[in-house]
């Protein structure tokens, strides 16, 4: 009996060694991203130019917040044409006033350095003029499950161009005498997607955006587009003369590329089994966005 024990043993050692022998140890090798430039820059017709710039960090870092750059030098060329450096704000955060940007100018050229970061560039076009042609309040109450509330059914529409790929961006503020705040609308049209929130009524699906929206004119080119939305509202708490301000944003095809990819990557947050997203990138020798937008304004009053 105690013959056989030994043997046993000797065999699951013999066992053990055989199969930790056979182990192979795979080295897992990624390109180094990090200590990259990166930068996020916005512009616009109507207001100052932003940017942040910050460092890359490695995909397998996970430690929390960003290393923001506050010595970099960003310099803006309208059609090859120096137009300006942006002005270092806090935190990475610098701003080019809109005075330095020329309203006819079609392509942008950004230029970004930093001691010790190798130059960072990027190119973007500026879209063409849109406006919104007109907006109406439809309607003050909306019913849902059997219920009414109060909220503004209001109608807007503009006229897309003959060309491809035009892409748009639609938010609304509310503002009184007081101060201006953004506001969340709803809409039930399918060239909608990705909204904070989406829910099904009467078998209608509505998204709902208390940022922005955004769009294509894949099923209206060329033609004029009307658009239903559903700002939600609180008579007892308003004050005087409030008004609702709708913004139309025509954006260039970097901007659509970024956000779209963008609100992709954060749907798939704290889901194992979703695929990857990679954020689109039109930054030459680092990371970010370069992206412009012509914005128009509509005022609706009630």
């Amino acid at each position: 009996m105690i013959k056989n024990k030994f043997l046993l043993l000797f065999l699951f050692f013999i066992s053990l060694f055989a199969i930790t022998s056979c182990e192979t140890v795979v080295e897992l090798k990624l390109d180094s991203l990090e200590n990259r430039l990166t930068v996020n820059c916005f512009i616009n017709n109507e207001g100052d130019a932003t940017a942040t710039v910050s460092v890359s960090k490695d995909p397998l870092d996970d430690t929390y917040g960003f290393a923001y750059i506050n010595d970099a030098q960003i310099d803006l060329f309208a059609d090859d044409e120096y137009a300006g450096t942006f002005i270092f704000e806090s935190d990475g955060y610098y701003i080019l006033p809109a005075s330095l940007i020329p309203d006819d100018s079609k392509e942008f050229r950004l230029e970004v350095q930093a001691p010790g970061y190798d130059k960072i560039s990027s190119v973007t076009t500026m879209p063409s003029q849109i406006e919104i042609t007109n907006a109406t309040i439809k309607d003050t109450t909306i019913i849902f499950f059997d219920e009414e509330f109060d909220a503004f059914k209001i109608e807007l529409e503009f006229t897309d161009p003959v060309s491809d790929n035009d892409h748009y961006s639609l938010s609304a503020n509310y503002q009184d005498d007081i101060g201006e705040s953004i506001v969340c609308f709803s809409t039930i049209d399918p060239l909608f997607s990705g909204g904070q929130q989406e829910f099904n009524f009467d078998d209608e699906l509505y998204y709902t955006f208390c940022n922005e929206g955004i769009f294509g004119d894949v099923a209206f080119n060329g033609a004029t587009k009307k658009i239903t939305i559903y700002i939600n509202f609180f008579a007892e708490i308003f004050l005087p003369d409030p008004e609702i301000i709708l913004t139309l944003q025509h954006i260039s095809n970097d901007y659509y590329l970024y956000s779209s990819s963008a609100d992709l990557q954060n749907s798939t947050n704290d889901n194992p089994f979703a695929q990857p997203v990679n954020v689109y990138n039109n930054i030459d020798g680092g990371f970010g966005i370069f992206a412009a937008a012509y914005q128009s304004n509509y005022l609706v009053s009630f």
